[in-house]
């Protein structure tokens, strides 16, 4: 059974808080707490590069080229002012499929070659693009030069799959070279794209870009190929490490679209009328219509015949009162929103499916409701009966057990099929 939700979340990896948005056509429906529309000043954004893909099984005509060329906000004309070092853009023309890649050192506004890939891929139709003009900032760089291809989106086969993934952002390349280690490194060595200006024999050419591409797939591996769980992994221990790192990325293997975002903003699309799912930097069209705009620290899955899948898990089960810790004031909190003495918890869900409001925090025993039988499981908990804190299936936590500090730590947590 298909079951939506309003997710009201506090941001708790990095310090960050950010307003929700409504979304009637993902799996997840968020909204901001005041219940108040937003609308991003567009016109004020800076983005170190612009991102844009889109996936369906057949694309209805004009799509492509609009977003990528026709539209005030297309790749084409942004590259006219904030993004002038080249583009690239990946497609696969059947699902599974070998990708093809097309590069550019020209802006896109400027190259002619930027049109005739787009119009040639308006007309094939194929089941996944992914596109990105570029603002360099790391790595083989020569910033409004027209001289070096834009090496994004990068690409790997690994696990009989063809990834390929753009980044738009920053990230420090020597708390990712720590991250890799040096033996994934000399088994999965960077290589530019293939672009002699990014020759990665200089390491001083080596796109950060391309190194947190690596960290992810490394995660991803470690996680038995479990994509979701590997770029949890992959970002939880990167915003530990650096806060000031920014991560929005979109990932394919061929198959599915994975967008995540934290910095710039990143919005995402699901058109049931015209057969597909998108995910951009920024709207094109200049009007938001139903582009919805993830928060940041939210990961959202696209594939050809499902609804979006936004995976948004910024809690700690049994963190009741939202302070990042486990301990005993969290059943008193509890005990005293039952009484009417205090306030819900502060994430909090509602269930279209049990007529009631859930507070993921709060429902340590994993059944999906927040009732008095979930302080009994704490108190148990805390007592040594229960071995472990679960969470409902259908709100799965970031990778709880590294987010607490000093309070009981979740170890070997129930699974529940999710």
């Amino acid at each position: 059974m298909k079951v939506d939700f309003i997710v009201l979340l506090l941001v708790f990896v990095a310090g960050g808080h950010d307003n929700a948005y409504t979304n009637n056509n993902t799996n997840l429906i968020f909204y901001p707490q005041d219940n108040k529309p937003m609308i991003a000043n567009v016109e004020k954004e800076e983005h170190n590069c612009s991102m844009w893909a889109a996936i369906s099984n057949d694309i209805e005509d004009g799509i492509i080229y609009d977003h990528l060329i026709g539209d005030i906000h297309s790749l084409k004309n942004l590259s006219q002012t904030i993004n002038p070092d080249g583009w690239g853009i990946a497609y696969f023309p059947s699902f599974g499929e070998i990708q093809t890649i097309e590069r550019g050192a020209l802006r896109a506004y400027n190259d002619p070659n930027y049109d005739s890939v787009v119009i040639q891929l308006d007309i094939s139709k194929p089941k996944i693009v992914l596109a990105h003009i570029r603002n360099c900032a790391s790595g083989c760089c020569c910033h409004g030069c027209d001289t070096i291809p834009n090496p994004h989106p990068f690409s790997r086969n690994k696990n009989d799959h063809n990834w390929i993934f753009a980044h738009n952002g920053h990230v420090s390349k020597s708390l990712l070279y720590d991250l890799i280690g040096e033996e994934y490194l000399e088994e999965n060595p960077p290589n530019g794209s293939g672009i002699p200006e990014c020759d990665p024999a200089d390491t001083s050419l080596i796109v950060d870009s391309e190194l947190y591409f690596l960290y992810l797939l490394k995660n991803i591996e470690e996680n038995n190929w479990n994509i979701i769980n590997g770029v949890i992994g992959a970002i939880t221990e990167l915003a530990s490490n650096d806060a000031s790192s920014t991560l929005n990325f979109i990932l394919s293997d061929g198959y599915n679209i994975w967008a995540f975002r934290k910095g710039a903003s990143l919005y995402y699309l699901n058109d049931s009328l015209n057969n597909y799912c998108a995910v951009a930097t920024i709207y094109p069209s200049g009007q938001q219509g139903n582009w919805q705009l993830l928060n940041n620290y939210e990961l959202v899955s696209l594939s050809a015949d499902e609804t979006p899948t936004l995976i948004s898990p910024l809690y700690v089960p049994g963190d009741v009162n939202g302070d990042n810790y486990v301990m005993g004031n969290d059943a008193v909190y509890s005990v005293r929103y039952f009484k009417g003495l205090g306030p819900p918890p502060p994430d909090s869900c509602w269930n279209d499916s049990t007529s009631c409001w859930l507070y993921s925090a709060g429902d340590t025993n994993g059944n999906c409701l927040f009732q008095g039988s979930d302080i009994t499981y704490l108190v148990a908990f805390f007592k040594g009966y229960n071995r472990a804190i679960p969470w409902c299936p259908q709100t799965p936590p970031f990778n709880p057990s590294s987010q607490l500090k000093h309070g009981k730590y979740i170890t070997n947590p129930i699974t529940h099929e999710n």
